[in-house]
């Protein structure tokens, strides 16, 4: 990288970072005054609680300061006359380019690993830590995508949970006596009715496993048991999902999909973690059109904020309306999540070739 290359690298890197810290202050301003205006929270409580959403404002923050760090490194370049002394050196514009995307894939790591693992360890970080999740609640989720719960005399694992049929999918339960597995049920799957009465279909039985004779095996088509366990608890356990690291979750949908499960809503769960840090990569390279017009000095900061904040308002607002299309629509999870960063990613590539030729 030459000397001119890294000057404008981390003039965006200054740039980058001023504008991160203080809209991580404003993000963070919101909900710890919301806090600090509630009695029973403590001064403790206020900053785990602050802690806690720091994955979320990340997240939401991070490409606005990409596109900032951006738009702020041409607007100084510019009015300084530095712009059109580099250009007027031979500096090719695409080496410009090149440069922010540079920061773009800086940006694209920080994001991915902000959504694919630290927002899950967030996650499982406030279900542990909350008050609200009893020992019934404990769960745990498998390399293999399986869901395990744990409860007194028993725990067990299931696949998925259909809550428009109260019915959960590959359920296999282990009892336990004196702290040993004493039988075993699984089946296809199990229904749940209000009583918490449990109807296994195709259900497969180990019995006396805690004997020191062989067990026995029975098979049924159909096998009812009780159990402390109400619908609305596998809601909460298959909620577990959102403490899955990318890949283990890219696993999980695949062993859905396999048992027939539509996975629909969890493909664009899935991508939309990737388009978030893909959205940072393009907001960085976004304001590329703007090299287009070197010689203009004075351009208006505040007609450049306001631009970029109706810019990115709207590209949120349409990304989020795609989005709700693809969870409840017919319509494929992977162009609701991304057709609007693939119309940016034509912009951008557009202006890139627009650009003259490298020397």
């Amino acid at each position: 990288m030459s000397k001119i290359s890294k000057f404008i690298f981390f003039k965006w890197i200054k740039y980058f970072i001023i504008v991160f810290i203080a809209m991580f202050f404003m993000g963070s301003l919101g909900d710890f005054i919301a806090f600090a205006m509630k009695t029973k929270y403590g001064i403790d409580a206020m900053f785990w609680n602050l802690f806690l959403k720091t994955s979320i404002i990340i997240e939401k923050i991070l490409p606005i300061c990409c596109l900032f760090s951006s738009l702020f490194l041409f607007i100084n370049l510019k009015n300084h006359s530095e712009l059109t002394a580099i250009l007027s050196g031979s500096f090719p514009k695409k080496k410009l380019a090149h440069i922010l995307f540079l920061g773009g894939l800086i940006t694209f790591g920080i994001q991915l690993f902000n959504r694919g693992y630290y927002e899950t360890y967030l996650y499982d970080l406030s279900i542990k830590s909350s008050k609200k999740s009893s020992f019934k609640f404990k769960k745990k989720i498998s390399k293999d995508g399986s869901i395990w719960f744990k409860g007194i005399g028993y725990f067990g694992s299931f696949l998925f949970f259909d809550e428009k049929e109260n019915k959960v999918v590959k359920p296999k339960l282990f009892l336990t006596k004196n702290n040993i597995v004493d039988k075993i049920i699984q089946g296809d799957h199990a229904t749940i009715d209000e009583n918490k009465s449990w109807t296994f279909t195709n259900a497969r039985i180990l019995k006396n496993l805690s004997a020191p004779n062989f067990p026995k095996t029975e098979v049924v088509g159909k096998y009812s048991t009780t159990l402390d366990r109400s619908a609305g608890d596998f809601k909460k356990y298959q909620d577990g999902i959102y403490s899955l690291g990318l890949i283990s979750l890219k696993s999980f949908i695949d062993n859905m999909k396999e048992a027939g499960i539509n996975v629909r809503s969890y493909f664009v769960l899935y991508y939309e973690k990737i388009a978030s840090s893909v959205a940072c990569l393009l907001f960085t390279i976004f304001p590329i059109f703007s090299i287009h017009v070197v010689g203009k000095r004075n351009a208006s900061v505040m007609g450049s904020l306001f631009l970029t904040l109706l810019f990115t308002l709207s590209f949120w607002f349409i990304a989020g309306s795609l989005i709700s299309m693809g969870q409840s629509y017919n319509v494929s999870p992977f162009l609701s999540v991304f057709s609007l960063h693939l119309l940016m990613a034509a912009f951008c590539v557009f202006h890139y070739f627009k650009l003259e030729k490298l020397h």
